[in-house]
């Protein structure tokens, strides 16, 4: 018997093979399309079961905030220590040692003089706003001269002098509140103690040995797949803690100035309204402006010429801030389209409420480094974007 050729046997098999097989079965497009439909259906099947995964969520949730504080002063912190070794030679025992009694000093500096300070401001502007809400209905009923208005208004005014003093009755209720669930409130404070210890033991082992953990986590990742996972490891790293470190330093100073400001223009709860300004500047785009509402509306019930300063002050800041603080110290971190920022930040917070507000940003980082290294593997292994050769795919001759 004659022997077919391998070649023309090749060629019999190929002609054998169903249309299914050659548009279904042998198509990237089919293959990615059902690898997706089996991810979705294990994390259909993974949701189903999620109470099996309640203890490792349970610890999750108990290491996130010791985690999120000591990786968040990590990146203040840890430019210090490099910046030390590499420059004198000091080794980072010793320059982690002196930060951290740095640090204890400006505690104590906050406990025993600031934060008394902040608490008076707090106290007396709440104990304020029966009166100014009391001066802003005066003004609204003299602008209309309506009784209904009128009467609205002396409603609400007693519902906030009630409830801003208190009955001894309310007191004692509120007492029988805090006993009642006063097994709870020691839980808290317990936890909260916890936070406060284990972060300074997180911080310092961060610091310490960062190198190490790079090295442990990038041994872990296979050999096939190393180099291309520490450098989006890499990556990730650089953006995040650009972002981080620009944004709590753009917040420090920005509480500065207006805190300097508003205790020239003789503001009061300056100190308070300050800290404030810093805080709602974390938030991108939207914390500088958010940050003068209650600020406009304690100058208001000052006067229109406090309501000017205020201003002033404010312009003073935003110039201050966008043509110096922010190009020296945000130059190297990510560049984003305002629009892009903005989605992402109203994406972020219908997810994840405040967190997602102030974290959106670098979350989106991260996906987005993630998403554009497989991308760009998946134009180099597939072949869709190679260009063929002699024939223009941009154009079409009739």
């Amino acid at each position: 018997m004659n022997k077919i050729p391998s070649q023309k046997l090749n060629s019999i098999n190929q002609q054998k093979k169903s249309w299914f097989y050659r548009r279904f079965l042998n198509n990237k497009f089919t293959i990615i399309l059902i690898n997706v439909i089996l991810f979705l259906i294990a994390i259909f099947l993974l949701i189903q079961v999620r109470g099996i995964f309640n203890p490792i969520r349970q610890f999750i949730l108990a290491i996130f905030v010791p985690v999120l504080i000591s990786g968040l002063l990590f990146y203040l912190l840890n430019p210090i220590v490099e910046f030390f070794q590499k420059k004198f030679h000091i080794k980072k025992v010793i320059t982690i040692v002196a930060l951290f009694i740095i640090i204890f000093l400006i505690l104590l500096f906050l406990i025993f003089y600031i934060i008394p300070m902040i608490v008076s401001q707090v106290v007396a502007l709440g104990s304020s706003i029966p009166h100014y809400y009391q001066i802003f209905a005066n003004w609204v009923t003299n602008r209309f001269d309506s009784h209904m208005v009128k009467g609205i208004s002396d409603n609400v005014y007693q519902y906030l002098g009630n409830y801003f003093k208190s009955s001894s009755s309310q007191i004692a209720h509120l007492v029988q509140e805090v006993l009642r669930n006063l097994t709870g409130i020691l839980g808290k404070i317990a936890s909260a103690l916890v936070n406060i210890v284990t972060v300074p033991f997180i911080l310092f082992f961060m610091l310490k040995d960062g190198p190490k953990l790079k090295r442990s986590v990038g041994n872990i990742i296979p050999v096939k797949y190393r180099l291309g996972a520490i450098k989006i490891l890499e990556d990730i790293n650089q953006q995040v803690s650009l972002y981080i470190r620009g944004q709590l330093t753009v917040a420090f100073f920005v509480a500065i100035i207006f805190i300097i400001g508003y205790t020239i223009i003789g503001l009061k709860y300056g100190l308070l309204l300050g800290i404030l300004a810093g805080i709602f500047n974390v938030i991108p785009f939207f914390g500088s402006w958010l940050s003068e509402i209650p600020t406009i509306i304690v100058a208001f019930f000052v006067s229109p010429v406090m309501v000017v300063k205020v201003l002033i002050v404010f312009i003073i800041e935003w110039l201050i801030e966008s043509q110096l603080i922010s190009p020296l110290v945000m130059s190297a971190s990510m560049k984003m389209h305002p629009v892009t920022t903005l989605l992402v930040l109203l994406t972020a917070g219908n997810l994840l409420g405040l967190f997602g507000v102030i974290f959106g940003i670098p979350i989106y980082a991260v996906i987005k480094i993630i998403v554009s290294r497989i991308f760009n593997w998946y134009k180099v292994h597939s072949g869709a974007y190679e260009e063929i050769e002699g024939k223009d795919v941009t154009t079409h001759n009739d």
